[in-house]
This record gives C-alpha cells, sequence and structure tokens, in this order.
C-alpha cells in the first residue's frame, strides 16, 4: 500500500475492459503532460477552457486544468454535462477552449445551437479520450469551419500522445494524428517487434510523460513495460506519411471463425446511418464461428427504423464476416463516469434473438 515519495498523483484507469487501477505518476510525468497538451493544442494564457469532464479524469486535470493554469488561463469547471447548460456556459463565460468525449460531441450536435454563428467565443475544440466516428468528425468542422477542430490520442498510462491537426481534420479524419515532439511512438507485433507502416499491431508509447506503474500490482505493471516501451493494449497501424490509426483495444478484438476484427469499424459504419444515436459491438459466443459481432444501438428517434436497414447496411459496407449476427435497440449505453462505453457490462446481456 506503500506510494513512492516522487508519486504525484494517483489517477485511476477507466475501468471499460476490467477493473480500475491506480496508475502512478511523477511530478515530471505530471509535468511532461501539461507540456505535450500546451504544445499540441497550442493553448494561450487568454484561454477560457470548459471542461466537461470530471476532475478525477487524467485528461481534465492533466491535459486541461494543468497547462491552463500554468499559462494563465481561466478554467471554467462544470458539474454535470447537460447539452443546454453547456451551451448556456460557453456563451456567458466566453469560452474559447473546450474538449469533449464523442459521445458528448455527439450529443451537442443534436443541438442547432451548438454552431459558429452562436457559440462565437469558441476557437478551438478538441476530442479526448475516445475514439470518434468520422462522420461525428466531419460534422463537427462543418458547423463550426472557421475555428480549429482537432482529434487526439493518449490514456491515464500516457495524457497527450498525438494530435491531428485542423488543417488535416477533413482529409485524415479517421486519424489520431502524429505524435507531438517529445513523444515516441511505434507499432508493434505480438512477439514485440517493431512492424512495417500499414500493418496492424499493438501501440507503443516512449515518453517523460509514461507513468511509473500500477500501485500494488506489480506483475500488471511488468507486463505492460517491454523492451523500454509502454504496450497500450491499443491496436492501431501507422501510414507512410506518419499518421496513426486507431483500430481499438486487443481485448475487445472479435474472433469470427478465425478472422479477426475490432469493433470499432463496425461501430464507425452504423454510425453512418442517420438514424442512430450511439452504437457499441461486441463479440458474442457463437456455438460454429467462435464468435460473432452483436450490436447494441441506441435510436435517435423511436419509430420505424428496424434491425433490418442495420444489417443491410452493414451488409453493403463491410465483409460478410464482419456483418452483426445480433442488433438489439437500447435506449442507452453503460458508460464509466467519463463517457466511456463499458463492454463488459454489455458482454452480460444474453442474446434475445
Amino acid at each position: 500500500t506503500i506510494v513512492p515519495s516522487d508519486v504525484a498523483e494517483l489517477m485511476y484507469t477507466s475501468g471499460t475492459t476490467g477493473q480500475t487501477k491506480a496508475v502512478m505518476r511523477t511530478h515530471a510525468n505530471v509535468l511532461a503532460a501539461s507540456r505535450n497538451a500546451k504544445l499540441g493544442f497550442g493553448y494561450r494564457s487568454e484561454d477560457v477552457i470548459a471542461i466537461v469532464m470530471p476532475m478525477s479524469h487524467s485528461s481534465a486535470l492533466t491535459s486541461q486544468m494543468m497547462p491552463l493554469i500554468q499559462l494563465g488561463g481561466k478554467l471554467v469547471l462544470l458539474n454535470l454535462f447537460e447539452v443546454n447548460n453547456v451551451i448556456d456556459v460557453i456563451r456567458a463565460e466566453h469560452v474559447t477552449c473546450m474538449r469533449a468525449v464523442p459521445a458528448m460531441l455527439r450529443l451537442l450536435l443534436a443541438s442547432p445551437l451548438f454552431c459558429s454563428a452562436e457559440l462565437p467565443s469558441l476557437r478551438l475544440i478538441i476530442n479526448s479520450s475516445a475514439a470518434i466516428d468520422p462522420s461525428t468528425y466531419i460534422a463537427i468542422k462543418h458547423r463550426f469551419n472557421k475555428i480549429e477542430v482537432m482529434n487526439s490520442y493518449g490514456l491515464t498510462e500516457a495524457s497527450t500522445c498525438t494530435v491531428l491537426s485542423d488543417a488535416m481534420a477533413l482529409i485524415r479524419p479517421d486519424s489520431i494524428g502524429t505524435p507531438i515532439d517529445g513523444v515516441e511512438m511505434c507499432v508493434m507485433d505480438q512477439k514485440g517487434q517493431h512492424i512495417e507502416d500499414q500493418s496492424e499491431g499493438e501501440i507503443c508509447i516512449r515518453g517523460n510523460h509514461v507513468f511509473i506503474g500500477y500501485r500494488n500490482r506489480p506483475d500488471e505493471t511488468l507486463a505492460v513495460f517491454t523492451g523500454g516501451w509502454l504496450h497500450t493494449g491499443d491496436l492501431g497501424h501507422r501510414d507512410v506519411e506518419g499518421f496513426y490509426y486507431l483500430h481499438g483495444r486487443i481485448n475487445d478484438v472479435i474472433n469470427c471463425g478465425g478472422r479477426k476484427f475490432a469493433p470499432l469499424e463496425v461501430e464507425n459504419c452504423i454510425l453512418q446511418l442517420h438514424e442512430v444515436a450511439e452504437v457499441a459491438v461486441v463479440g458474442t459466443t457463437h456455438r460454429i464461428l467462435g464468435q460473432v459481432a452483436k450490436a447494441f444501438v441506441v435510436p435517435k428517434n423511436q419509430g420505424t427504423f428496424d434491425t433490418k436497414r442495420v444489417i443491410h447496411h452493414c451488409a453493403r459496407n463491410l465483409a460478410s464476416h464482419k456483418v452483426p449476427f445480433y442488433v438489439e435497440f437500447v435506449p442507452n449505453l453503460p458508460k464509466s463516469s467519463t463517457g466511456k462505453t463499458l463492454r463488459r457490462k454489455l458482454l452480460e446481456k444474453p442474446n434475445d434473438q
């Protein structure tokens, strides 16, 4: 239970795939992560940032609050996320910057007031903490075509690693960007060997912002640090120009008859349907194929929208083994305090078809 003397903070992982873990970060880690955010996002001393995520979250504390305090900017803390309240606060406090998870951004997009004309003070919107589907990313850029819209990638163990600049928003809306200066990234295979560009593997990171270990979990700490690299557990690839792409968590991969794929691709396909507000795809047991995809869909409105439309859309746009065998409409998805989908909760639900 002893915490090393150089540990500045304990941040807890989101627990989306299992039990939460206490991440130990030193003062040097925190300062490096804050420096990454300032460099990557271009925060200014005159900025006013609306923090819509819990302060117990790495993004809120290390990549938003800390850099703005260092610069002398202004923080506006929201007790909860509610669309009309967020819009009112942006107007009243003349907020210039906001970071939010994709689920929050999709809710904001549902309001016609979330646009440049109604929120003239905004100059920067950043996706945070979870993969954003290209259709949502493009929709935000179209709403705010004269301000900076950025994507980023990081994790509790290594806050703020990449940035996709506004200039790339409409060119590579499916990318998480390139590493911030001072952050090293690569893609490795299961043997810990670097793999060539365009090939899928595990994203690995090095840098002064990387945490020193999990509290009271020496074996798990040892498992994620191999060869001097932090093995993130995230699947992805790098293209020939150095841009990285996130495919999903290794633990979420679905193995259908020996053909493996990440749920994220299926989710992004389903989110192209205008009737869909949110979706999560998980692998469920199949007697013959081992696993098949099951989609939990939150519709925007109740009506004639049915499961066949989802399946037919996927069949037209995806390989056959990636098409969901089951589609279930649900009123909402189980979420963590930061808005991340808790897939493990969905895995507990039986197939009802």
